[in-house]
């Protein structure tokens, strides 16, 4: 009897070594399914293309998690629905979130959980500040810095060539003005005459990165819409759209489009981006872009955090920037996209930026600046488009005389 009661004794030690060597605060090791988990089922909201293929990817090492993910078609789109669901009671678990406006709002809503945004202790690499610091408002980070992307210019290499232009070494915005103001060659499906600048949705960001000041920015933009009218008014929505068919020649968007310009342009024509005039001096403030974690069940918030840890993984990152187009958080990511990007100069311009990045803070008023220098870029370009309309009236009034 004492010597079966010495072998279950021994049992439960061996039982107890096993589940302490299985375990760490909760946490299987790395590499490790915690198989025997409780299921959970995960509500992701992003808006980003591409975020499947990473899911599935954790999914392979942690099958109990599954995700019921939605995609939004703009970060605006998700932020409004995401603060309308957090003042319901029924907010996601996990929400994708840009670093333009919101971080404040919803770190005041008590809806997000903070997170720590600490240094990988496998490669000891932080994440860049300028992807974190976006994310960190009243001492604490709100969302889990994922990765960015920059402002910059896709151009057609003919426009490039016809403006005496190329190689295209490096540009200020007089060159930019010079490519879009010429003659579109024969052909070509320009409706305007010229090749012409599109500039995409995210106004006030690409405004920031054009000069000096706001004044001087806004000139310029003012300069492009009324004075050489090489920016057609009010279309920024179908820009990258516009660029793809070859309906513009210049267009200014964020690097995180570059798989789907390349996807969708093919070998149709031949196209190249260079960063924004003036980057390389002056630095560029990036759109940073996390995953803010929601209070929920305990189940829930555990396997919440499991994901993040999975993402904040080397070989998650350079896996968000092959499948997302986004630059990785971590400087260690970077330099290994780097090393994989080694044949692609569009990737390598893309990656080199992370040098320059300014890092910014978040601000309570940050979306009222947004909504603001808007409204003001809309009003400029609304007068310069009654302005070519009251032209083309008096044209053919007087064609008519």
């Amino acid at each position: 009897m004492n010597r079966r009661i010495w072998l279950y004794v021994l049992l439960a030690i061996v039982v107890l070594a096993a589940s302490a060597a299985w375990t760490k605060e909760g946490r299987p090791l790395p590499g490790k399914s915690a198989e025997g988990e409780k299921a959970a089922t995960l509500s992701i909201w992003v808006y980003h293309k591409g975020w499947d293929v990473v899911l599935a990817e954790f999914q392979k090492k942690y099958p109990q998690v599954n995700f019921d993910l939605r995609t939004f078609r703009s970060a605006d789109q998700l932020y409004k629905e995401l603060m309308a669901s957090v003042s319901a009671g029924a907010a996601p678990q996990l929400a994708e979130v840009q670093s333009f406006y919101g971080v404040a709002a919803l770190a005041s809503s008590g809806a997000a959980v903070p997170q720590q945004g600490e240094a990988d202790p496998r490669s000891g690499s932080a994440p860049l500040a300028a992807f974190a610091e976006p994310f960190r408002y009243d001492g604490k980070l709100w969302a889990a810095p994922v990765g960015g992307s920059i402002p910059v210019l896709y151009y057609r290499d003919d426009a490039m060539r016809r403006a005496g232009l190329e190689p295209v070494v490096s540009l200020d915005w007089s060159d930019v003005e010079k490519a879009a103001s010429l003659p579109a060659k024969e052909g070509a499906e320009q409706a305007r005459g010229h090749w012409g600048l599109a500039i995409d949705t995210e106004l006030p960001w690409y405004l920031q990165q054009i000069g000096p000041s706001e004044e001087e920015s806004v000139a310029l933009w003012e300069r492009w819409a009324k004075t050489l009218r090489i920016m057609p008014p009010l279309s920024h929505p179908m820009a990258a759209s516009d660029f793809i068919n070859g309906k513009i020649g210049l267009f200014v968007s964020s690097s995180d489009r570059l798989p789907m310009i390349e996807r969708y342009i093919g070998g149709k024509f031949q196209f190249d981006l260079k960063r924004l005039p003036g980057a390389d001096s002056a630095g560029t403030v990036p759109a940073a872009t996390g995953i803010a974690m929601m209070h929920s069940t305990a189940d829930k918030e555990q396997a919440a955090r499991r994901l993040l840890a999975f993402l904040d993984e080397e070989a998650s990152q350079t896996m968000i920037w092959r499948n997302i187009g986004l630059i990785p958080a971590r400087e260690s990511a970077v330099l290994r996209a780097g090393e994989e990007a080694g044949g692609s100069p569009r990737a390598q311009t893309i990656l080199e930026s992370v040098s320059s990045l300014k890092p910014t803070r978040p601000a309570a008023d940050d979306e009222e600046r947004w909504l603001r220098l808007t409204e003001r870029l809309e009003r400029i370009e609304l007068e310069a488009g009654d302005e070519a309309t009251a032209e083309l009236a008096g044209d053919a009034g007087r064609a008519g005389d």
